[in-house]
C-alpha cells in the first residue's frame, strides 16, 4: 500500500460540525494503560491525538511514573488492582460504563492488575454487549526482549488476548504470542493468521533492510504498508499508533483509509524538530494541527 501525504487534515482541527456531532454522541473510550508526567507515552499519548479528535478519553492508570523508564530510573508507582477498580465503581456512579464502546489495554505492571481489567471487561459487556476490545499486548520488543515479569506476561496470554476483538502486537510480541519468528510481511502475516482474534495488527514488520511496516488481519483481507526505518525513534510510537487507529475506526472510516493515516501521520511527526535538551519525546502537543480529523 501506498503512504499518502497528511490528507489536508491541518485544516480541518476548526470542523465544528464534526467536533459537534461526537459531542451529541457521547461516545466514550476507556483507556487502561501506563501515564506518565513528562512525555508522551501510554495515556500522555493517547490524550493529545483523542482529545484533537474530538472523542473522549477515560484513563485509567496501571502506572503513575515521572518519565519513560527509558530515560532513566523513573519515580512513581503502579496502581492496586483494587484501585483500579475503585475507580471504575466511580465511573459507574456517574452512569458512565454504558455510554463506553471501546476498552483498551496497554502495559500492566503485575499480573494482578491483569485480572482486575478482565473483571471491568466483563462489566462494560454487562453494560454495553457491543463494546469492543482492544489489546495491546505490551510485554516487549527488539532488541530487549521480554521486559515485564514473566507473570505478567502469562496473565497477559491466559486472560485478556482471549477476550480481544483486536490485537495491536508488535512483531517480538506476535512471535510470543503465536511462536512464529516475525522476519517480513509473509511471516507476520502467517502469524496474524494463526491468532484467532477477529482482527490482528502486526507492527514493526521487517520489510527489506531499511524499511519497517504494519500487517493488519481482518476476516476480509490482509492490509500491509510500510515506511523506511529509522535508526532511532522516541518512546510512544506504539501507543500513538493505536490512539491513532482507534480514532480513525471510531469515525467510521475504512481500514485501509485508518491505516494510511495513522503511518503518514506518525511519519510527520517524526519529521518535526524536537527539543535538542531533553529526552526524546514525540511532540503531540505542538503538533496538534497534524492530530486533527482527516
Amino acid at each position: 500500500m501506498a503512504l499518502s501525504g497528511i490528507f489536508g487534515h491541518r485544516n480541518s482541527v476548526h470542523d465544528k460540525s464534526y467536533l459537534d456531532s461526537q459531542a451529541m454522541n457521547g461516545k466514550f473510550v476507556l483507556s487502561i494503560q501506563s501515564d506518565v508526567v513528562y512525555g508522551h507515552v501510554g495515556l500522555a499519548a493517547a490524550r493529545p491525538i483523542f482529545s484533537a479528535q474530538g472523542i473522549e478519553l477515560l484513563g485509567l492508570p496501571t502506572v503513575l511514573l515521572s518519565h519513560h523508564p527509558g530515560h532513566s530510573a523513573p519515580r512513581g508507582r503502579a496502581t492496586p488492582a483494587t484501585e483500579m477498580e475503585s475507580l471504575v465503581d466511580g465511573l459507574e456512579s456517574l452512569g458512565l460504563l454504558s455510554r463506553i464502546d471501546i476498552v483498551a489495554t496497554g502495559y500492566f505492571a503485575q499480573s494482578g492488575q491483569i485480572a482486575a481489567a478482565a473483571r471491568i471487561i466483563a462489566r462494560l459487556k454487562s453494560c454495553n454487549p457491543a463494546v469492543q476490545f482492544w489489546c495491546d499486548p505490551v510485554m516487549g520488543d527488539e532488541p530487549r526482549g521480554l521486559y515485564v515479569p514473566d507473570a505478567v506476561a502469562d496473565a497477559l496470554c491466559a486472560e485478556l488476548v482471549p477476550l480481544a476483538d483486536l490485537l495491536l502486537p508488535n512483531a517480538f510480541e506476535a512471535r510470543y504470542l503465536t511462536g512464529i519468528d516475525i522476519r517480513d510481511r509473509q511471516s507476520a502475516t502467517e502469524a496474524a493468521r494463526s491468532l484467532a482474534t477477529r482482527e490482528v495488527l502486526v507492527t514493526s514488520v521487517p520489510d527489506g533492510h531499511d524499511r519497517i511496516g504494519v500487517v493488519w488481519k481482518s476476516p476480509d483481507d490482509i492490509l500491509f504498508a510500510a515506511d523506511r526505518r529509522l535508526e532511532s525513534v522516541a518512546g510512544g510510537m506504539g501507543d500513538s499508533f493505536a490512539a491513532l487507529i482507534l480514532c480513525q475506526r471510531m469515525r467510521g472510516i475504512d481500514r485501509p483509509a485508518a491505516l494510511d493515516h495513522a503511518m503518514a501521520t506518525l511519519r510527520a511527526l517524526l519529521d518535526l524538530p524536537r527539543d535538542p535538551v531533553l529526552p526524546p519525546e514525540l511532540p503531540l502537543a505542538s503538533a496538534s494541527y497534524l492530530l486533527a480529523p482527516g
